[in-house]
C-alpha cells in the first residue's frame, strides 16, 4: 500500500512540472485535460451512436443532442435488462 502511495505521489509529481518562469503551467496542463476529455467524451458517444444505428436508425434522426442520445440508449438497456 505503501509503495502504491509513494509511486502515485512520484508519478504525478512528474506529470505536473513547476516552473519559475510559468507560473501558469498548472492552468494550462488543467485546460488540455479539459479538452482531452471532451475530445474522448465525443469520441465515445460517435461510436455508441455508430453502434446503436445499426439497430434503431431512426433515433440519430430523433435525438440530436449527444448527451440526451447516450442517456436514451441508457435508458434502453436499463428496460432491456428488467424485461
Amino acid at each position: 500500500m505503501k509503495i502504491s502511495l509513494g509511486l502515485g505521489h512520484s508519478f504525478s509529481r512528474s506529470k505536473v512540472t513547476t516552473d519559475i518562469k510559468r507560473q501558469d503551467k498548472h492552468i494550462i496542463q488543467a485546460i488540455s485535460l479539459l479538452e482531452q476529455i471532451e475530445k474522448n467524451l465525443n469520441l465515445f458517444s460517435m461510436r455508441v451512436k455508430e453502434w446503436y444505428s445499426w439497430h434503431f436508425p431512426e433515433l440519430v434522426k430523433i435525438v440530436s443532442d449527444n448527451k440526451t442520445y447516450v442517456q436514451l440508449v441508457a435508458l434502453l438497456q436499463v428496460s432491456k435488462s428488467n424485461k
